[in-house]
């Protein structure tokens, strides 16, 4: 998803960098593209359910009540 989906419509619109990456649980199909977009955009901020399965990426623990945006 990240690589055939995301990564392409992050080009189409011109966009380099992302303030920000919120990945919301460790599913292959979110974390995995996930991944295909860190190794590809430059990010400043990661935050995840699973931190640890992003360590490479500095990402950042969510918890219950925790502000997003």
């Amino acid at each position: 998803m990240g690589k055939n989906v995301i990564l392409p419509f992050l080009h189409y619109r011109h966009i380099t960098a992302l303030d920000k990456l919120i990945i919301s649980h460790a599913d292959n199909d979110h974390i995995g593209g996930a991944k295909a977009v860190l190794n590809s955009i430059p990010t400043a901020q990661v935050l995840s359910s699973a931190p640890l399965q992003l360590a490479a990426y500095n990402a950042t623990q969510c918890y219950a009540g925790y502000s997003w945006v």
